[in-house]
């Protein structure tokens, strides 16, 4: 829907439409009007062993990395070692590099291989799952991992998720202050309006500097 412009702080200007929507911000976030916000879209899910494996190692430290697909990894090994090589299939089958047993991989997804007791074979096979998200918002952030990198709005209102996700009114296109935006911290190197800036004008969202240098 369409918003007639009002000036505030947050507000920058009326030459391009302000828009609002619906929005549930995400369980734990406490947020203030303003705040960048991106949607969950990805989350890990199960890795698991095949039950027709012939050894008896296990996978680990499953996590998500920024390029990671909805779906199904597959990791077949295709050396038996020691140390024991697994091929790695994304979900649409493929092959984006090889994984070695005892040593942690990171490629479209993140895992650890272990071996111990009866020794792999050719053909054993572990699984990783990476499932949709929920398409909540939560703080944008250049390093999240769970789809959140991507700018998807700004917070319309003060919001306090942190016992339940909470509905709540955002702004999808418009003008804004990009002193008056909140940008996700850090200890090292904390977001600002330069990281945001380009990413968030493809979206209709558009930073205005209003305060002189």
């Amino acid at each position: 829907m369409s918003e007639t412009f009002t000036y505030d702080n947050l507000l920058a200007g009326d030459q391009r439409r302000l828009v609002n929507g619906p929005a549930i911000v995400d369980l734990g976030q406490v947020l203030s009007r303003g705040a960048l916000l991106g949607r969950v879209l990805r989350v890990i899910g199960a890795a698991a062993a095949d039950v027709g494996n012939t050894g008896e190692g296990t996978i680990s430290n499953e996590a998500l990395t920024a390029a990671a697909e909805v779906g199904v990894y597959r990791i077949v090994c295709i050396t038996a070692g020691p140390p024991a090589v697994f091929a790695v299939y994304t979900p649409d089958g493929t092959r984006i590099g090889d994984a070695t047993a005892e040593v942690s991989y990171s490629n479209r997804v993140a895992f650890l291989i272990e071996a111990y007791g009866t020794a792999f074979a050719v053909g054993d096979v572990f699984t990783v799952e990476v499932e949709a998200g929920s398409l909540e918002v939560t703080q944008a952030s250049t390093t999240a991992l769970d789809g959140s990198a991507e700018p998807y709005a700004i917070l319309a209102e003060d919001v306090d998720a942190s016992a339940a996700p909470v509905l709540t009114s955002v702004y999808l296109e418009g003008e804004f202050a990009e002193e008056q935006v909140g940008y996700a911290g850090g200890v090292m190197l904390p977001d600002d309006a330069d990281d945001w800036r380009e990413p968030c004008r493809l979206i209709g969202i558009y930073l205005r500097p209003t305060v002189a240098a």
